[in-house]
């Protein structure tokens, strides 16, 4: 049989190869220098594409941190760098320093950066003007982008307009390319939690790939492949932001009243102040304010600045405002790190510890007949008279400091150290949300050792029992304490309630957690709570020299009758007030919890160089009594409105 002919597909493959060949010739040698020109001028721009952070939110859901997009405009990478007549019209445009742009330009020549494919930020929040004139002039601003980017934003609470961006400032913490502080920091992420790991606040980045020209502008058509970021999750606090609102109003209002005020021939300073609410029964934080306070909007536009750029002068000028006066400590949380002498709130430590060694009886009664002696050492109490012989009930509620000076001198440092000790007076809180609490001084032989390298003296046992010498603790250490007599337990101050997802999926939710019981009989801290709550109350039953009125009544007096007849139920105040007196000027502390019958929230307020407890801080907590319940808001000072009515957060 004859074979087919092969000349047919022969002749086929050979055509086939001559068009090939004429077509490889003509790219490579007629058009050769055309393609590379254009390869040349086409490159593949790598865009980082930023993953919004997650949400700051209130227990009930209500925005306290975000992002918001800003458009941006960026340089860009351009085989065709920006002229000198493209940097005057930019410049005119943005309203820049043309040496700005400059030192931009420079940063994305490969012969002085490392790093010359990485966008440079111009200028941020643009106006919809600036975004026009640059889209109509792109011709004349090679490698010149604009694009949204996130920035964090603290929008403030709606009900308190008055305190804007500063709204939760000291627990939000703020965002800025130095770094984070507050929730922001501590639950940046990724989250140990459970055994597993989760995003916290911090997404994943995406990543953006685009063809640009030789002007670094995008190419109309080409393919554009993208790996879109992660948003953060969301973090929901324990705070409740109406009471929160009450607590910042009602201590700003406090602290300038104050200083307006007249306290034994002068005026108060009031230069710090803090507040800590705290639930009795879970040690969730619902309320903590610092004064003086920031906004820490100011840091997270310094997302969208260089150094060379006007809008990172005007933050160092913001920032030098809230540092130029060290001694106010604007950015520190007051309420961690404010470690003073609380006066006569620790009154309760040495009275339990009185009851506990057998010292003292809650019935017993001590003389008092105005000052204590120790050798050739005579105390002064404030009582330049006495309180005649009260126990422990009108002691508590008039302070008598010659009552706690016995009883702490016979009882002993080391017992009074020792009753401290289980109510977190010796270790702190054990807060693990935020960063930044100091250890507390609870006055001891070891700690004065440490502290001066000196022995214990009796003298020093007499100071101590009323909350002066080396005892210093921290408002949200207070609150703890007194937070734990309300109940006979401690609990971790916590202030994240749960993790959500983006789509309010529940990740991880936060579970009180009990630290101790505090061994001591339970007649004995009824005892010391029927002594905080006469503090509030008018005690007709006491003894003839004393008076019948608690160094806290008048904040308190209308409480329980209006209570009554609002809620149908009465609601008495457990407290005690402190005066830490200082070498030239007094602390005020004022500590309580609420219901005395049904604790539920316990209360600390501190306010420095305050001339005492009572005149500081009453009030303050008077409003956030209020609040909590839902009653109408107690001024905290004449002629000012502390709070409009707001819903009740007590269940």
């Amino acid at each position: 049989m004859k074979a087919p002919a092969l000349w047919p597909l022969r002749l086929t493959v050979l055509l086939v190869a001559a068009v090939l060949l004429l077509r490889l010739g003509q790219l490579q040698i007629v058009q050769g220098e055309v393609w590379a020109q254009q390869a040349r001028d086409q490159i593949i721009r790598e865009l980082s594409l930023p993953a919004p952070r997650g949400e700051i939110t209130d227990r009930s859901g209500i925005v306290l941190a975000q992002d918001r997009p800003s458009w941006t405009a960026y340089l860009v990478y351009s085989s065709r760098p920006l002229d000198e007549e493209g940097i005057a019209l930019l410049s005119r445009i943005l309203d820049l320093d043309p040496d700005a742009v400059r030192k931009a330009r420079d940063k994305l020549r490969p012969s002085l950066s490392a790093r010359p494919f990485e966008p440079v930020p111009l200028k941020f929040d643009l106006t919809a003007e600036e975004q026009v004139a640059i889209s109509e002039n792109l011709d004349q601003l090679p490698g010149v982008m604009v694009r949204p980017v996130p920035i964090r934003q603290y929008p403030g609470f709606a009900e308190a307009p008055d305190q804007g961006g500063t709204f939760a400032a000291h627990l939000l913490g703020y965002v800025y390319p130095g770094g984070k502080t507050g929730i922001e920091r501590t639950y940046d992420g990724p989250l140990e939690v459970d055994g597993k790991t989760i995003l916290g606040l911090q997404g994943i980045d995406g990543i953006q790939r685009v063809q640009v020209d030789h002007r670094g502008r995008p190419i109309p058509g080409a393919p554009i492949y993208e790996e879109p970021p992660t948003p953060g999750n969301t973090v929901r606090l324990t705070l409740d932001a109406h009471l929160q609102a009450v607590a910042q109003r009602a201590l700003r209002q406090r602290m300038e009243y104050l200083r307006t005020a007249t306290v034994q021939g002068k005026h108060p300073e009031a230069p710090t102040g803090a507040v800590v609410v705290l639930e009795v029964k879970t040690g969730a934080i619902l309320a903590m304010a610092s004064e003086p306070t920031f906004d820490p909007n100011v840091f997270a536009l310094t997302a969208g600045y260089t150094k060379d750029s006007p809008g990172w002068q005007a933050f160092q000028n913001a920032y030098r405002s809230y540092t130029e006066n060290p001694a106010l400590g604007t950015l520190s949380n007051h309420a961690l790190t404010y470690r003073h002498a609380t006066g006569s709130t620790f009154k309760m430590m040495t009275a339990l510890a009185g009851l506990s060694t057998g010292v003292i009886t809650p019935e017993k009664r001590l003389a008092d007949p105005g000052y204590f002696q120790v050798g050739n050492t005579r105390w002064h109490p404030w009582h330049r008279g006495g309180c005649g012989r009260p126990n422990l009930e009108e002691a508590l509620a008039r302070s008598c400091n010659v009552y706690f000076y016995t009883v702490g001198y016979q009882a002993g440092i080391d017992a009074i150290a020792k009753v401290a000790s289980q109510f977190g007076l010796q270790e702190g809180t054990g807060l693990k949300d935020l960063e930044g609490e100091v250890t507390p001084h609870l006055a001891s032989r070891e700690l004065k050792l440490a502290l001066t390298g000196n022995p214990w003296v009796p003298g020093d046992t007499v100071n101590a029992s009323i909350g002066q010498g080396y005892n210093a603790f921290t408002p949200i250490q207070m609150a703890q304490m007194v937070a734990t007599l309300a109940t006979g337990e401690r609990y971790r101050p916590y202030l994240v309630d749960a993790i959500l997802s983006p789509e309010g999926e529940v990740l991880w939710q936060q579970k009180p957690e009990l630290l101790n019981r505090v061994d001591l009989p339970e007649s004995d801290l009824q005892a010391v709570r029927k002594g905080m709550l006469a503090v509030t109350s008018y005690n007709p039953h006491f003894g003839a020299v004393d008076s019948p009125y608690g160094t806290g009544y008048s904040a308190f007096a209308d409480l329980p009758e209006t209570s009554q007849k609002i809620l149908g139920r009465t609601i008495r105040v457990a407290a005690k007030t402190g005066t830490a007196e200082g070498r030239a000027t007094s602390d005020g502390w004022f500590v309580a919890y609420a219901p005395y019958d049904d604790p539920q929230i316990a209360i600390a307020v501190a306010i420095e160089k305050a001339g005492g407890g009572a005149l500081a801080g009453a009030l303050v907590a008077r409003a956030l009594v209020d609040a909590y319940f839902g009653l109408p808001i107690t001024p905290v000072a004449p002629g000012v409105v502390t709070a409009p009515p707001v819903s009740p957060i007590a269940p």
